[in-house]
């Protein structure tokens, strides 16, 4: 053989092997898997399943364009196009999932400071009703008086002379004011049920845009190490969750590993509820439900660490609200108390805290000219006996909320300190790595 052909055929290797390299850089665009088991197609046959999470390299087949022509290491195979996104696709799903979190979000805020302001100004008004019925303008009137007449004998007449008497007016009928008092009670307790839905929801919409920020950070890091190394990308360290583990080789049990082990493994697509667990050098066969991703590890804090942030605010503000009614109820239980003559408006000073006038809720009688504002003391002591139980039921409620409040910053602490023991566990990596 002639050293010109010998010569010409080292190229043609050489540039064989390039056009190879080339080619696995070159094939397509890098898609995500987002169906769970998608169908893997040779001709019309279904010879395996992709699993969700696995970035290929695929192109659009020209000729149906609902088709993928995908490839795996050097194998090639046609995939529903239905069961992938491109990166680009998948930036433009994740931006209108936040965009749609976000609107939710801000219908929710401005529901719930409505509620919250409502709920002021039924408790306002309710407390403020019910103080103006201890309440009656006493005015003094003169009453015609018929005197002694002078001695029969004189023939005189007898005179009129006027004697000073006070008359009482209601300032509110004591039948209207508990009349709309329990009516705005029972509204008040429907804004209450209301609400406390809404914080639910709120908290529920926060976890969700927590693990999908999770996700998309996931997915930008999964895309990343494919176009660095090709490899598979549903590689990831696993952690035990209890001791005794069991790995196989076939149907032969191998190992058995203690909780905490930290193994590299990804679930096994072909067998749902199966993964493959890379360990001591073999690769084996586990059941999932054993195993929790470092993955899943951070999404699910990330969730509750949210979760748990926005319920603290919550608590916060719900128990400020109890305390701001507590303190209307005592400033108003001092006045019934100590004051027998009114010179100022009721609620003078709740009112413009929570932005409501009484005028906007119901109707006093006008006072009359010269009249003063009396408290009825009967009426006055009732009132004071209804709202030291209604004190006794605020402080119980704020102080189950600052309970519940403890709870949470120490559960804050708990998870974090968990977390963070997660953390050695996985940056320690395998045991076989070690």
């Amino acid at each position: 053989m002639s050293f010109g052909k010998i010569k010409r055929r080292h190229v043609l290797y050489r540039l064989t092997a390039v056009l190879a390299i080339h080619g696995l850089r070159l094939y397509g665009d890098l898609y995500i898997c987002v169906a769970d088991r998608a169908p893997l197609y040779r001709g019309h046959r279904i010879v395996r399943r992709l699993g969700r999470g696995r970035i290929v390299e695929a192109r659009r087949n020209p000729l149906y364009t609902e088709w993928l022509r995908l490839r795996l290491g050097r194998d090639e195979y046609d995939a529903p196009r239905r069961s992938f996104l491109s990166q680009g696709e998948l930036l433009v799903s994740r931006a209108r999932q936040v965009a749609a979190l976000e609107k939710k979000l801000a219908g929710l805020d401005r529901d719930i400071e409505y509620d919250r302001r409502r709920a002021a100004e039924y408790f306002a008004a309710a407390t403020s009703i019910r103080f103006d019925a201890t309440i009656q303008y006493k005015i003094q009137v003169l009453v015609p008086v018929s005197a002694a007449g002078a001695s029969a004998g004189s023939g005189g007449s007898g005179q009129t002379i006027y004697q000073p008497v006070f008359n009482y007016i209601d300032k509110v009928a004591p039948g209207l004011s508990t009349n709309l008092a329990r009516r705005w009670e029972r509204e008040l307790d429907d804004v209450e049920d209301g609400l406390t839905a809404k914080l639910k929801r709120r908290r529920e919409i926060l976890m969700a845009r927590a693990r999908l920020d999770a996700t998309r950070d996931r997915e930008t890091r999964l895309f990343a190490e494919f176009a660095r190394s090709r490899g598979d990308t549903l590689v990831d360290f696993y952690l035990t969750r209890r001791d005794r583990v069991q790995l196989f080789e076939g149907k032969r049990l191998k190992y058995e590993l203690l909780r905490n082990t930290v193994v590299r493994g990804r679930p096994n697509p072909e067998t749902p509820g199966w993964m493959r667990i890379q360990y001591r050098g073999g690769v084996f066969d586990a059941r999932s439900v054993f195993f929790r991703s470092r993955t899943d590890i951070e999404n699910e804090y990330a969730a509750a660490h949210a979760r748990r942030l926005q319920h603290l605010a919550d608590l916060n503000t719900e128990i400020d609200r109890r305390r701001d009614r507590e303190r209307l109820l005592e400033s108003l239980q001092l006045s019934l108390t100590y004051e027998s003559n009114l010179t100022r408006v009721p609620l003078g000073n709740a009112i413009p805290a929570v932005g409501i006038r009484t005028a906007d809720f119901y109707t006093v009688t006008p006072c009359p000219a010269g009249a003063v504002e009396v408290v009825v003391a009967t009426r006055a002591r009732s009132l004071i006996r209804k709202w030291d139980r209604q004190q006794d039921e605020l402080r119980d409620e704020r102080k189950k909320l600052e309970r519940t409040a403890a709870k949470i910053r120490k559960d804050l602490a708990l998870a974090e300190a968990r977390r963070q023991q997660w953390l050695r566990f996985f940056e320690a990596g395998p045991l076989a790595d070690r």
